[in-house]
């Protein structure tokens, strides 16, 4: 569901929410999510994202764990990443700016972890949302977003991953700007002062209206 209105810019969506992509795939979790079509900025401009996890679940020599946030279909997309791992997710902080991180690629680990269960990547946390930060291409444009991380958790268990990644909600910006992390930016409106400003002017023009007739 994608929410927002004729005078915001800023796009959010809360169909990710709550939801836990991970190797549990009973009532609780789900291997993968797919959000498509964000639309609306013309040609080109239609894409999903798909978080999926990454092999079965289970440990094997050489494998590595994790849930894979996956750019899929037109606008080039790209999430900001950074880490040793390989295309290992940044997981920016409220307000981080779009530059952050060392590059950029079409797909992002979230908590990777090496062949030998060792955990080579971001590491669990709860609490404080993190954002993955990414932007895309539609009709001669750049367009930039963020996807909500509400949660992770890591590790390897009898040889089960028990690596996930709970999402929140998903943003970009309708007018290029490149927002920071969690930002949302809507056009200014009359608020309650400015109607009451307005109200009081109305009233004022009204008065001279009167005192001239």
């Amino acid at each position: 569901a994608v929410g927002g209105t004729a005078d915001a810019s800023t796009v959010v969506s809360t169909a990710l929410n709550g939801k836990v992509i991970g190797w549990d795939t009973g009532a609780s979790q789900t291997p993968t999510t797919t959000v498509t079509n964000f639309g609306g900025l013309g040609a080109g401009a239609g894409f999903k994202i798909a978080t999926r996890a990454t092999a079965a679940g289970r440990y094997s020599l050489g494998s590595f764990f994790g849930v894979v946030i996956e750019w899929q279909g037109a606008g080039n997309g790209q999430f900001r990443r950074g880490g040793p791992g390989l295309n290992q997710a940044f997981l920016a902080s409220y307000g981080s700016n779009q530059t952050a991180g060392i590059g950029a690629a079409a797909f992002a680990n979230v908590n990777l972890a090496t062949f030998n269960g060792g955990d080579d990547g971001n590491a669990a946390f709860s609490g404080a949302s993190k954002y993955l930060l990414f932007n895309f291409q539609a009709s001669g444009s750049t367009y930039y977003g963020w996807i909500e991380i509400l949660a992770t958790t890591t590790g390897v268990t009898g040889g089960i991953s028990g690596y996930s990644a709970t999402l929140g909600r998903w943003a970009y910006d309708t007018s290029g700007t490149a927002i920071t992390a969690g930002q949302i930016i809507t056009s200014a409106v009359p608020g309650g002062a400015g109607l009451a400003a307005l109200a009081f002017g109305a009233a004022g023009l009204r008065g001279r209206r009167r005192s001239r007739n």
